[in-house]
């Protein structure tokens, strides 16, 4: 298995478990990674293993992709860092 797809199961799952621990209701199998907004709105995170990234469908920001670099999932359209993208969309969604 590669190292990217080691990282990106990591991190998937990581994030998982962090939103079941603040009330998300989601499902992950590894790869992917799926949960709603209290308002039904859905997001998902998926690893694309022919370009190594993670793909990420926002119900906010719409559709975006990472790459594995320096220890962190970086956008491919500017520096966003995926965790915190998803960290400054859902502390709206949970105020």
């Amino acid at each position: 298995m590669s190292s990217h797809v080691v990282e990106a199961c990591k991190t998937l799952n990581t994030l998982f478990e962090q939103l079941e621990k603040v009330g998300f209701d989601g499902e992950c199998d590894g790869h992917s990674l799926s949960f709603d907004l209290s308002d039904g709105r859905p997001y998902l995170l998926n690893y694309h293993g022919v370009t190594h990234q993670i793909w990420l469908a926002s119900p906010i920001s719409g559709a975006h992709h990472f790459r594995f670099q320096d220890g962190r999932w970086i956008s491919t359209r500017n520096t966003d860092d995926l965790i915190t993208l998803l960290e400054s969309e859902l502390a709206v969604s949970l105020s």
